[in-house]
C-alpha cells in the first residue's frame, strides 16, 4: 500500500505546483476622473483590467454642459461619434470640465 501512496502523493503535489504556476496575476490599472463644474462622469474612480477599453457616460447637471477634457492622460482619450473611449494600459488621471449655460432672459 505504501508503494502506491507515495507516487500518488508525488503526482498530486506536482499537479498542484503546475496549477499554481499556471495562474497569472491579472494586472489592473486605476482610473481617476476629477470633475470641474457641475456634472458627473462614469466611471469616475475604479480599477480596470489591463488592455480594457472604457466608455464614459457624461451627464451635465441641469443648466450645465460638458466642455472639455484635461489632465496628464488627455492624449489617451479617443472620441468616436460623440462617445469618449480610453484604453487602459497604465494608471490614468483625467479632468472633466463642465461649463454653466448662459441664461436667456426674455422681456
Amino acid at each position: 500500500m505504501q508503494r502506491l501512496v507515495f507516487p500518488l502523493l508525488l503526482i498530486l503535489s506536482l499537479s498542484l505546483i503546475l496549477l499554481a504556476c499556471g495562474q497569472v496575476e491579472e494586472i489592473e490599472y486605476r482610473l481617476i476622473v476629477k470633475i470641474h463644474g457641475q456634472g458627473e462622469v462614469a466611471p469616475a474612480v475604479d480599477f480596470f483590467k489591463k488592455a480594457s477599453t472604457i466608455t464614459f457616460d457624461i451627464q451635465p447637471a441641469r443648466g450645465w454642459e460638458f466642455s472639455h477634457w484635461a489632465g496628464k492622460n488627455l492624449n489617451d482619450l479617443r472620441n468616436l461619434d460623440g462617445e469618449w473611449y480610453l484604453f487602459m494600459d497604465s494608471d490614468k488621471e483625467l479632468l472633466a470640465y463642465f461649463k454653466e449655460l448662459a441664461m436667456l432672459i426674455k422681456n
